[in-house]
């Protein structure tokens, strides 16, 4: 009986041994992007566990091909954050600025010397600014020219990936399957292709191969079973930090296993004896069993941290409850920027256009209202978090008749108010370093401001070189 329904077993303890001894660890690409967001010592942690497993890894080339397209983008949100803490000692500087010319200490006090103090204030906040500023220069630099995870990424996983798919036909026979399995809901990527479709996702190119948005999961799922029925493998570890459904098993809200289904055809398709889904923290808690690693408290907590930080931040795309991409920005906006709605009065807008093909576009006006200043603080800030929700992608549609399939986002500021000349060139002057011409010829722009990364060979490198673009 166990043997007919062994999707619904997990593997035992003997079963557990024999895997990490023998079996082979598959990674997700989640797992090896989560190596840019945490601090060194999580980070050396995970990589020596992984050296000391390193002749039993593996990753599928989707996987290969996924993490390179999302390291530049993960960098910049680690590197967000540091210029978070600039942003709010600049509005520290601002407010209390504001209280004293508002309050008029001087005048009301004449014991008090108010401006002395808040020159000492502004002339300290501006080292510690100079100071932050300097790191991040060097923390994007050794990240983007001297980037040491990655050197250790390529070091422990050289001659470790899979293979490319064999052609265009062979993936446009998957993503043919991925529909008839999203209609009966069986996994993995059932979600994702559903949430593609609702959105009109499209997807992306490379390497003379056309990718559709969704089926990613799918892919390197279809590559896990080629690869472990060719190479005969027995036992199959995955190691993955996402949380979907249509990987995992799951009561009442508490994880039990991996999904039957994924296991049965693992079994029946590439004759793997036992299979098993870890997530990071689970890994590193039956490594220290397993491999008598030793790992600290302080480890394992950031590890669940990170997780945290990067559902929140699905979770915020996922509650759109499929509204277009203009109001999942404009909402999100008036969500995280409400407490600097209310200081002067002066009424901003924010334009959006969606460009989803070269003859298809979406142009809709939204207003902000009683936004504080339109500061290069602000501007930047606002503009570089947009990225971290919304997928960019320049996606060659070799399949399509198309030379170029283009999905961009092309927000720009309008000013609503008599002060629109001044803060115009006071833009032009934040984005003159953009380099336009690394811009595809068929979009046009009313103000040169893009948010977002041609993530497509050379693009990428030039947009990425430019102060404000990501």
């Amino acid at each position: 009986m166990k043997e007919l329904f062994k999707g619904y077993y997990r593997p035992s303890a003997d079963d557990f041994k024999k895997m990490w001894e023998e079996g082979t660890f598959v990674f997700d690409t989640n797992v090896l992007l989560n190596l840019y967001r945490y601090k060194k010592d999580t980070r050396d942690a995970i990589l020596e566990i992984l050296d000391k497993i390193q002749d039993n890894i593996w990753i599928p080339y989707q996987v290969g091909l996924e993490f390179h397209r999302g390291r530049l983008k993960v960098i910049n949100d680690q590197n967000m954050i540091l210029k978070d803490f600039k942003d709010s000692i600049t509005s520290s500087i601002n407010n209390i600025q504001g209280k004293y010319e508002d309050l008029q200490l001087d005048k009301r006090h004449t014991d008090i010397k108010a401006e002395p103090i808040l020159e000492q204030f502004q002339s300290l906040s501006k080292k510690v600014l100079e100071e932050l500023n300097k790191i991040e220069e060097k923390i994007l630099s050794n990240s983007v020219n001297d980037d040491e995870i990655l050197k250790k990424v390529i070091e422990l996983f050289e001659n470790k990936v899979g293979e490319k798919p064999e052609s265009q036909e062979w993936l446009d026979v998957i993503f043919k399957n991925g529909d008839e399995r999203a209609k009966n809901n069986f996994p993995p990527s059932f979600k994702d292709i559903e949430k593609a479709k609702k959105e009109n996702k499209i997807g992306y190119g490379y390497d003379d191969l056309f990718y559709k948005d969704g089926y990613g999961d799918l892919i390197l799922w279809k590559q896990i079973l080629e690869y472990a029925k060719k190479d005969n493998k027995k036992n199959i570890i995955f190691i993955t930090d996402d949380k979907k459904e249509d990987w995992m098993l799951s009561v009442s809200g508490k994880t039990i296993s991996a999904r039957p289904e994924l296991v049965m055809e693992i079994s029946s398709y590439s004759g793997v004896e036992n299979f098993h889904i870890y997530n990071t923290e689970t890994f590193l808690e039956s490594s220290k069993n397993m491999l008598n690693t030793p790992l600290s408290e302080d480890v394992l907590k950031e590890v669940v941290e990170v997780k945290q930080r990067n559902l929140k931040s699905k979770i915020f795309m996922d509650n759109s409850n499929g509204s277009s991409i203009e109001e999942a920005i404009y909402n999100w906006l008036k969500t995280n920027y409400i407490q600097v709605m209310r200081l002067n009065g002066k009424r901003y807008g924010f334009d959006f256009k969606a460009v989803k093909g070269l003859r298809e576009s979406v142009y809709i006006q939204y207003k902000l209202v009683n936004l504080d200043e339109l500061t290069e603080s602000f501007l930047s800030n606002i503009f570089s978090n947009i990225i971290k929700f919304i997928q960019i992608n320049n996606s060659k549609g070799y399949h399509l008749g198309i030379s170029y399939r283009i999905f961009l986002i092309l927000p720009y500021v309008e000013i609503l108010t008599h002060s629109s000349d001044y803060i115009r060139k006071k833009v032009n002057v934040m984005f003159d370093d953009f380099l336009i011409d690394s811009i595809p010829e068929q979009i046009s722009f009313k103000l040169e401001v893009t948010v977002g990364s041609l993530l497509n060979s050379d693009k990428f490198e030039v947009l990425h070189n430019s102060k404000y673009a990501l």
